[in-house]
């Protein structure tokens, strides 16, 4: 019996006998929680690139601002405008999709390996200020060793977290930069500061996200494998 009492009544995900189980329930299939995250990642990545293409075609490295060759400043403003609720939104359901596969991908990693943080923390220290610049990660990596063990490199983890941690001190300096005043936003933007900043975070968050697709399939992948060969 879970110890969660709010725990669904086990049920074998992949259709055997099986009393594989963990702290919280049993092993569960998250193939396509992983599907609908690494859908989601791709999206982002598209509007990334679209928002970094539009800000660097707009950025003159030289010094200025290439403003001057939309047909007004209004209609530049109001496309980024667009771009950026898009972005959010994208971002916000990416958020909720990866929070689920994150907490499923921990709860098997219970019955797997012997980590330290709970399905819920797993997900929860991204919204903890100052520990999510390492508590997630740190999450993952013991979902990644409980499939994999100890042994096998840690890269791909590690520059997935980089990219991420750069994309939140980048987003979060440009943010900081922008409260500072109306007239000082409006100097750093004419100085191209802010342009350098977002295209920077964009990168970023390309090569993040196409990183943690690829954890996510390893981690899911190696999950139900480890399973099928327990019980082929």
């Amino acid at each position: 019996m879970s110890e969660n009492p709010y725990q669904t009544p086990l049920s074998n995900p992949l259709g055997r006998d099986t009393e594989i189980s963990g702290r919280f329930g049993p092993v569960r299939d998250i193939s396509l929680l992983a599907k609908f995250s690494k859908a989601m990642l791709i999206v982002n990545i598209i509007l990334s690139i679209v928002y970094g293409l539009f800000i660097f075609w707009s950025l003159d490295f030289m010094g200025g601002s290439n403003l001057g060759d939309f047909n007004s400043i209004s209609a530049y403003l109001e496309f980024l405008m667009l771009l950026s609720i898009a972005s959010v939104i994208v971002f916000v359901l990416t958020v909720i999709v990866i929070c689920m596969w994150t907490t499923k991908a921990m709860a098997n990693t219970w019955s797997f390996g012997k980590p330290t943080i709970t399905p819920g923390w797993a997900a929860g220290w991204y919204f903890i200020p100052v520990a999510n610049f390492w508590k997630p990660y740190e999450a993952v990596k013991q979902m990644w060793e409980g499939v994999y063990g100890s042994k096998k490199s840690k890269k791909l983890l590690l520059v997935w977290w980089w990219c991420w941690a750069g994309v939140m001190l980048t987003d979060s300096i440009n943010l900081s930069l922008q409260r500072m005043s109306i007239n000082v936003s409006l100097s750093l933007r004419l100085t191209g500061i802010h342009e350098v900043l977002s295209v920077s975070s964009c990168v970023l968050t390309i090569i993040s996200s196409v990183c943690f697709i690829k954890v996510i399939s390893d981690i899911s992948g190696a999950q139900n494998s480890k399973l099928a060969k327990l019980y082929p």
